[in-house]
């Protein structure tokens, strides 16, 4: 997929080489993750990537954030629900 098609699936990460939001919040871990996920852009799969975005933005949290993860992708959740893409 190509970078400037994926930052529409993107809700925290723009582009910016560093991150605006405070270190270990919620947003700041899922622009990590989505920041991963920009560096790496042909893992998503295009048949599917908000499903294939939300599966690596779950394994990126879980890893870096094994206790906190559940919070983490119910925020994430209601983000996106909130920006109507669920």
């Amino acid at each position: 997929m190509k970078k400037d098609v994926l930052l529409k699936y993107f809700l925290f990460f723009d582009g910016s080489e560093n991150c605006p939001y405070k270190n270990a919040t919620k947003e700041a871990k899922i622009w990590g993750a989505e920041r991963f996920i920009w560096d790496y852009h042909e893992i998503i799969d295009k048949s599917s990537p908000e499903k294939s975005i939300r599966s690596y933005i779950e394994s990126f949290v879980g890893k870096w954030d094994p206790w906190g993860w559940v919070d983490v992708m119910e925020y994430y959740d209601s983000k996106m629900k909130e920006h109507g893409r669920r």
